[in-house]
């Protein structure tokens, strides 16, 4: 898959996309393969992260083959029972030689390039950081994400870390949380309806 990565950033930026839940809510189904408005779901964070990242890999637990299909490196959690997006970040950064990684859940089709160049901007330009995400109405929204190597680290050592949730992992870094009024591009595909109401 060809990378355009922006030509003026240096670091290194690898994207995972998260794709590796049990999608409970849609009955089980793999919502990263199900289509949305004529295309498998997870081609619209594939698309984005293309245009930003150097190389995108896929956190996923089942439908391996079919998933591959779509060209990326796949990584399975390395524990079983679907423990949640912290494990697919663990098994996807444990040996990536990446500067930085840009996290993306597959269920958030209206992200654009200008949301993720933000988050880029701010943690390439403050070496302070450990990670960069968005708020909408004082909300985190821990589905797009940006975050260091060392930060991504911390989830191999720290076992402390353990079973916690996204947010209570960023609230552990040293994170900036960037204002964004728009809450609409954050908007996830969880049930049948979200899929049905834009087919």
């Amino acid at each position: 898959m060809p990378i355009d990565q922006p030509q003026n950033d240096p670091a290194t930026w690898c994207g995972i996309i998260l794709a590796g839940g049990a999608a409970s809510r849609l009955g089980g189904v793999n919502k990263a393969l199900k289509h949305y408005r004529g295309k498998p779901l997870i081609t619209y964070p594939l698309s984005v992260l293309a245009q930003t990242c150097s190389e995108i890999v896929i956190s996923a637990n089942r439908d391996l083959e079919k998933l591959s299909a779509f060209g990326c490196p796949i990584f399975t959690d390395q524990t079983t029972g679907f423990q949640g997006p912290l494990e697919g970040i663990k098994a996807s950064t444990r040996s990536s030689a990446a500067n930085y990684f840009l996290i993306l859940a597959c269920d958030m089709p209206h992200i654009e390039r200008e949301q993720i160049a933000s988050l880029q901007r701010a943690l390439t330009s403050n070496q302070s950081l450990d990670a960069a995400l968005y708020c909408t109405h004082e909300s985190w929204q821990p589905g797009l994400m940006a975050v260091t190597a060392s930060a991504a680290q911390s989830l191999q050592i720290d076992r402390s870390l353990k079973n916690r949730s996204l947010k209570a992992w960023l609230g552990h870094l040293n994170t900036e949380v960037i204002p964004e009024a728009r809450s609409e591009l954050f908007a996830n595909l969880n049930r049948p309806a979200d899929f049905g109401a834009a087919r």
